[in-house]
Formats: structure tokens, sequence, C-alpha cells
């Protein structure tokens, strides 16, 4: 891989390395019945339905060179998304109220991108020798039993001297 340093050649290489993601496609085949839909961000006034699931996004945001000069730091956000009406729910038999409720799109959702998103990107910008850490993790249902998980992603890119981009 020769391309140089730029947002698109890095959105590129997260959508390969989830797309091609093995373990992510038999999860979502196995839990789901559809290889994840895995794409370039999404349109922020419209929301994933149940049909665009599951899902993952990537969208740059931003980066700046490190302290030393001698680094590129670029960040990313991932944007994962189940459609999941299972729940384990316990009813009271007198009263027929909700004593406990879970939604397995939560755990799901969490899954999705702790235990196979995570670990794809890493492996491909690790064999760029690029470390990649994650920070601000949020999830979230949206829309019913619509599930959400957001998480920025930094990217450590090492210039070499005369580079003024590196490759990937």
């Amino acid at each position: 891989m020769s391309d140089k340093l730029t947002y698109a050649n890095i959105i590129r290489q997260a959508i390969l390395a989830v797309s091609t993601d093995q373990a992510t496609i038999d999860w979502c085949v196995a839990t789901y019945g559809f290889k994840p839909s895995v794409r370039n961000d999404l349109d922020p006034m419209n929301p994933p339905v149940a049909e665009d699931c599951p899902l993952v996004a990537f969208s740059p945001v931003g980066g700046e060179n490190g302290q030393d000069q001698s680094e590129f730091i670029r960040g990313f956000i991932v944007r994962v998304a189940v459609y999941d009406e299972e729940e384990e729910v316990e009813i009271d038999q007198d009263s027929n109220r909700v004593l406990t409720q879970f939604f397995k799109g939560t755990e799901r959702v969490s899954h999705l991108l702790e235990n196979l998103v995570y670990p794809a990107l890493t492996r491909r910008f690790n064999g760029f020798n690029c470390p990649i850490s994650t920070e601000d993790e949020t999830i979230e249902s949206m829309q019913g039993f619509l599930f959400q998980a957001r998480a920025g992603m930094t990217v450590q890119f090492i210039k070499t001297i005369g580079e003024d981009r590196p490759f990937l």
C-alpha cells in the first residue's frame, strides 16, 4: 500500500478493514441474517433504519501534527447500528408489571463495536505500523429497537525525513 495520507484513504482503509473482516461478517450473518453495510459517513438528518442494519460508518473529524512534528495524528468517528427487537423481560404475574427488562440490542451493538470493529481496525492500521486508539465511546438506543454506538478513533502516522505526508 503506498497511497498518500489523506482522509479519503484513511476512511477507505477503515471500510476495507471492516467489510472484509470475516469475524464481523460471520457474526452479522449469524445474528441478523445479513452482511454488515459498511460505508463512508451517515446523514445526521436521517438516522439509519432497520433495513440499513447492521451498519458500520466512518467519518473524518480532523487531526494535527504531533508535538515534535515527526508524526501526523488523524481522527475519525466510527458509528455502528443494529436493529434488534429481542429482549429479556420479567413480568410480575399478579400485577402484569415489568419487573426487569434488558434489550439485547444494547449488548449486541456494544459487541459489534468493541469485539469486532475495533480489532479489525487495529489489525489493519497496525499492519501499516500506525497505532490506533479509541476515545469518547457512546452507546445509545435511538428509535424503538434501533441501537447505535459511536466512538472517536485516533491514528498516528510517523513521518520520515523530508516527507510532507506519510504513506499508508
